[in-house]
C-alpha cells in the first residue's frame, strides 16, 4: 500500500507553533524537502532507518475499535428482538447503536488513515516518531545526550534509547536504530550506553 501526503500549502510556520509539548510538529507544517523525505521513508520503509511501532501505537485505536463494533453487534442484537423499533430508537440504548453505527465508519476511516504511519525513522534533519500527521522531532544540532540502556530482563528485555536536547527528553523504546542515529549525532552530542 502506497501512503500519500498532500504537499504542505504553506511551510513557512514556525516548528511548533501553537503546541504545548516538545518536539511536537504537524506534517503539514514542514518544509517541503523534510516532507518529501518523510513521505518517501514511509512509503519504502527501509529498515536501516525505519522501525514500525504500530503494535503499541495502535493498541488505543483497536480497542475504541472493539468498542464501537460491540455497540453496534449489541444494538443490532436489540433492534433484531425489539417490537417497538421507534421506542427502541428513543431509548438511552437506541441513541448509543446510533451514534456507534455513525462512529464506526468514520473509525474505519480514521484507522485506515493511519495505517503504515506509525513508527520512528532517521531522517536527514532528526530523529523522528510519526504518529500519522503528527510528529516529534528531535533534530540532530540540537540534541545534546543520548542514553541508551537496557530495560528489563530475559524475552522482556529492550532498547531504550532517551534522546534529550534543550526542549527536553524525548524516549524511544527501540533500539534498531541506535547506529544510524550514532552517526548522524553532532560531535558535541554525549553518548552514553549502558549495558548491563
Amino acid at each position: 500500500m502506497v501512503v500519500t501526503f498532500a504537499a504542505p500549502p504553506d511551510a513557512s510556520r514556525l516548528y511548533n507553533i501553537g503546541m504545548a509539548a516538545p518536539f511536537v510538529v504537524m506534517l503539514a507544517d514542514l518544509p517541503a524537502a523534510e516532507h518529501n523525505e518523510i513521505a518517501k521513508i514511509v512509503n519504502e520503509k527501509p529498515g536501516a532507518v525505519w522501525i514500525s511501532d504500530a503494535g503499541d501505537g495502535m493498541l488505543p485505536h483497536a480497542i475504541l475499535l472493539v468498542v464501537v463494533l460491540g455497540g453496534v453487534v449489541a444494538g443490532i442484537v436489540e433492534l433484531a428482538r425489539s417490537h417497538d423499533y421507534v421506542s427502541f430508537l428513543a431509548s438511552t440504548a437506541g441513541t448509543g447503536f446510533i451514534l456507534a453505527s455513525i462512529a464506526l465508519p468514520l473509525l474505519l476511516w480514521w484507522i485506515r488513515g493511519l495505517n503504515g504511519r506509525f513508527g520512528w525513522m532517521v531522517t536527514s534533519f532528526g530523529l523522528v516518531q510519526i504518529r500519522g500527521e503528527r510528529l516529534k522531532i528531535a533534530r540532530w544540532q540540537d540534541i545534546v545526550k543520548v542514553r541508551r540502556s537496557i530495560v528489563g530482563t530475559g524475552i522482556n528485555r529492550f532498547v531504550s534509547l532517551d534522546i534529550t536536547t534543550a526542549q527536553g527528553e524525548l524516549v524511544c523504546n527501540s533500539g534498531a536504530l541506535f547506529s544510524e542515529l550514532r552517526e548522524r549525532l553532532p560531535p558535541t552530542a554525549q553518548l552514553v550506553n549502558e549495558d548491563p
